[in-house]
């Protein structure tokens, strides 16, 4: 199917149900695919209005903003999704945001990493359980060792 067919095909998507963020999301990648930038954007706005977690959907928006020649439009939704994909964990696309900020002159925002409470009190209790030897904290994932002839030992390894 080409660009201009499966735009169609979205358009007609997002006018059956205005609600369908996916079709949205799949006409504003259409759109930017085909070069409409501001088309793209104000799709992928949408997209961003009704489902505010969607990080790629910040990302596409603010490549599609920075096409249109709205690069000073574009920093509030990179600077929003940068940190909606700090706090996802999703490393790619925030790392995407951030050259795109990067490429119009701005620096990425600080994010400050939450840790999940109950995840931090399961180490806890994993680390003091007698039987746990070695622990190694890498953010991510926890690596727990069970021997006999180890001294107790904890390490932490983080990015």
């Amino acid at each position: 199917m080409s660009t201009p067919e499966r735009i169609a095909q979205f358009e007609k998507m997002t006018a059956a149900d205005p609600t369908n963020e996916m079709a949205h999301f799949s006409l504003g990648n259409a759109y930017l695919q085909a070069g409409r930038h501001a088309e793209a954007a104000k799709s992928l706005e949408k997209v961003i209005e009704l489902s505010p977690g969607m990080s790629k959907a910040y990302q596409l928006c603010g490549q599609a903003m920075i096409g249109a020649g709205w690069a000073d439009k574009s920093v509030d939704i990179l600077n929003r999704g940068y940190t909606a994909a700090a706090e996802r964990g999703d490393r790619m696309v925030e790392q995407a945001i951030g050259q795109l900020l990067v490429s119009i002159g701005r620096t990425p925002p600080t994010v400050t990493r939450a840790v999940n409470a109950a995840a931090e009190a399961l180490w806890q209790t994993l680390q003091q359980n007698p039987k746990v030897t070695v622990t190694i904290d890498t953010y991510h994932f926890g690596l727990v060792f069970f021997r006999r002839e180890q001294v107790k030992e904890h390490f932490i390894i983080r990015a």
